[in-house]
């Protein structure tokens, strides 16, 4: 697990709950209170569960809620983080196809081999005219994350889409296999834009 997700865990527990609950989550998970999480380290996936587990506790009980909430401080981070991504993206469509790319960004900097391997065999993805497919095999099993993420993205690019999970690993499959459907995109793709400017002429 790369320490980025770690780092916005506890900056959202901060956020919610103050600096002392930041150390109740990492005594409960076991964490050095010093330990500091490096956005681009790999870090063990039981720790985050952990982690998540303690974060809960202090922010409450439902899960889903949890991970809307983690979304939101994602989403806002990542504005911040990774603005060049957010101007190359005219919709919530192109930023899910770059999503992929971002995350085994960090991967390149990941010295072990099979840790980097196993950040970037996480993801796959297919992209079909109305929709992109993604396959996700972790043991994190946060497909639930992903969700909430990609909600995020319609919400801040005002798209309409809807979401389709029709295989997951907490119901015993092998993947988690998620259908992101667009209704409508609010903004066209440079490419799209370009094409009509040039037909209008």
């Amino acid at each position: 697990m790369i320490g980025l997700i770690q780092k916005i865990l506890l900056d959202l527990v901060e956020e919610q709950a103050g600096p002392e609950a930041v150390k109740d989550v990492k005594r409960a998970a076991g964490v050095p209170l010093d330990r500091i999480f490096r956005i681009g380290e790999v870090y063990s996936d039981a720790e985050w569960q952990n982690l998540f587990s303690a974060a809960c506790r202090v922010l409450g009980p439902d899960e889903d809620r949890v991970m809307e909430l983690y979304a939101d401080a994602f989403g806002r981070d990542a504005l911040v983080r990774f603005s060049k991504w957010f101007e190359m993206s005219a919709n919530s469509r192109e930023f899910l196809e770059r999503q992929i790319t971002i995350h085994n960004v960090f991967a390149s900097g990941v010295v072990d081999p099979n840790s980097r391997k196993a950040v970037v065999d996480k993801f796959q993805i297919e992209t079909f005219d109305d929709k992109i497919v993604t396959h996700y095999r972790s043991p994190n099993k946060l497909c639930s994350l992903y969700k909430a993420l990609a909600r995020w993205m319609f919400t801040h690019y005002e798209d309409d889409a809807v979401i389709d999970e029709t295989k997951c690993m907490h119901r015993g499959d092998e993947e988690c296999e998620i259908h992101v459907i667009w209704k409508n995109l609010r903004r066209s793709s440079e490419t799209d834009r370009a094409a009509t400017s040039r037909a209008e002429r």
